[in-house]
């Protein structure tokens, strides 16, 4: 099934859902469907750009195995400093929760707070320009270091 048909199918079952709900409630229920619909198919985008990215390379979980992060933090860096590798040039949040997605790891009860703090004084170890995000010398330092 391609692309189209995919999206053909998620909005059928949307209309079928939205059928069985009384007539007050069918705008609000669709727009809320579709919605998270669109947010499901933009974070499946994002994987598959990465993934399409990474082949004949090492894998985004063999990296993060090899690295052993101990925090979320060092988690959100090493996927940053992995995307900017790929040659990735516009990292944004959603690129970074499509990580945890492929890792199979559960993403930050706050992604942009994580975030946030990466970039801190505290920590260093991102920088953060027109809501993209990109390693600074000192996190670039940590990811290249033996684990």
């Amino acid at each position: 099934m391609n692309k189209f048909e995919e999206l053909c199918d998620r909005v059928n079952k949307i209309i079928e859902i939205v059928d069985k709900v009384p007539s007050e409630m069918k705008n609000d229920v669709f727009a809320t469907l579709f919605e998270s619909a669109k947010e499901c198919g933009a974070q499946n985008l994002y994987e598959e750009e990465i993934l399409k990215l990474s082949e004949n390379k090492q894998s985004l979980k063999e990296y993060i195995l090899e690295k052993k992060p101990v925090s979320n933090i060092e988690r959100s860096l090493l996927f940053v400093y992995y995307l900017e590798v790929l040659g990735v040039q516009a990292i944004s949040s959603k690129h970074v929760a499509a990580c945890y997605n492929i890792c199979e790891l559960n993403e930050p009860g706050n992604l942009t707070q994580n975030l946030r703090d990466a970039c801190s004084t505290r920590y260093g170890y991102l920088e953060i320009e027109q809501n993209y995000f990109h390693t600074t010398e000192k996190g670039k330092q940590f990811c290249v270091s033996e684990s």
